[in-house]
């Protein structure tokens, strides 16, 4: 390099240029090492930090309910942990509405506006001590509405992981109290309320017209049927609300008279068992008899419009004991009866027959001698 003056001048210049800057040189090192250290620091699993478990936060709902002469209210209070509250109030404008139906219309619209938000721990107050101890199982819930109303309060639990109800004194839950008499009495209402009128419960209270069952002991096949799909079969048990569902779907009553259709096939009129066989009889032996066999005869009878489960089995049966195909039909040359074998236990019959023969030529010897 030093010899050739076209890089030795290039040299010198490079010097000089990079002369104002402080430049060391290092000589690089084999890299497998560094390599294998970012490796080991990269993948290397961190240690588990020891984090407290998240607990929730707890939020406040205050509840009431009013029952008056001008109408009947309920009302919610939320208070957030961070101390913000959320206010509704309700009107409730729907027939047998009471004093413990206002209370628990009340209740339940807090625990919804609870689950909305997303809270997940609650302190209940209220200042109705029967809902309270219901609640809390210190009392049953005698009449039937309430019992409704208390099992909707039992399926809300589910949507959080907790919550706890208190009764207190109507001064400590005073601004609830005042909301649901407002929503009762049409009062005006603060700007941040949020307010509605409920026209229906929130629980169906009405009781429940009486089912009229009938007792099915028609050997008609028809008769679960057209019980089902009139409202009139109440199943034991889901598997057999399954079972008839699927058993009744391609039906419909026409008229009082029960159909049978499919998605492409045309209806066929449902008969019963009897009036099946005597309709194969009359295709098969009648006026117009041609003594077919049984899928043809049972094809003809579907053709004709009319069905019934057990037209194969009954088919069967018609051409089976029909006289004529019975006198008609081509001479089998198997015995008409079972055959069966006879074990001997013994001596053999030709045995005994032998020895009665030589009996009788004995006594015939012992004669003749004698009369000689």
């Amino acid at each position: 390099m030093f010899e050739n003056r076209e890089a030795s001048g290039r040299i010198g210049k490079w010097a000089t240029q990079l002369a104002e800057h402080t430049i060391d040189f290092v000589s690089r090192s084999a890299i497998k090492s560094q390599v294998l250290a970012n490796f080991i620091a990269d993948w290397t699993p961190a240690a588990p930090s020891q984090e407290q478990p998240k607990i929730e936060a707890i939020w406040q709902l205050e509840c009431d309910g009013a029952y008056q002469r001008d109408g009947a209210g309920a009302s919610a209070v939320l208070t957030a942990p961070s101390g913000m509250q959320l206010k509704y109030a309700v009107r409730l404008d729907f027939n047998g509405c009471t004093n413990n139906v206002a209370e628990y219309e009340g209740l339940l619209l807090g625990l919804r506006k609870a689950r909305a938000l997303g809270a997940q721990r609650l302190t209940i107050r209220s200042n109705s001590e029967m809902i309270t101890c219901q609640i809390n199982k210190s009392n049953r819930a005698l009449k039937p509405e309430l019992a409704k109303y208390l099992a909707a309060v039992r399926s809300m639990e589910k949507y959080f992981l907790g919550f706890s109800i208190r009764s207190f004194s109507r001064t400590k839950n005073k601004q609830a109290d005042q909301l649901a008499k407002a929503a009762a009495q049409f009062d005006p209402l603060p700007p941040d309320v949020f307010f509605e009128t409920l026209k229906q419960a929130s629980v169906n209270c009405a009781e429940e017209p009486a089912k009229f069952v009938n007792a099915i002991t028609s050997e008609d096949w028809r008769a679960a049927i057209m019980a089902y799909l009139r409202g009139h079969f109440v199943p034991e048990d889901e598997k057999e609300e399954k079972r008839m569902a699927l058993r009744a779907r391609n039906y419909r009553i026409i008229g009082e008279e029960l159909y049978r259709g499919g998605v492409c096939a045309p209806l066929l009129k449902c008969i019963s068992r009897e009036e099946g066989k005597q309709l194969l009889e009359e295709i098969h032996a009648g006026m117009c008899s041609s003594h077919i066999a049984t899928r043809a005869l049972v094809g003809k009878a579907f053709r004709e419009g009319f069905y019934w489960p057990s037209a194969v089995a009954d088919a069967h049966d018609v051409v089976r004991t029909c006289p004529n195909c019975q006198r008609h039909a081509h001479a089998a040359n198997s015995h008409p009866t079972r055959c069966s074998y006879c074990l001997r236990y013994g001596p053999s019959h030709d045995g005994a027959l032998i020895l009665l023969d030589h009996c009788l030529q004995l006594q015939k010897t012992t004669s003749t001698s004698l009369w000689r």
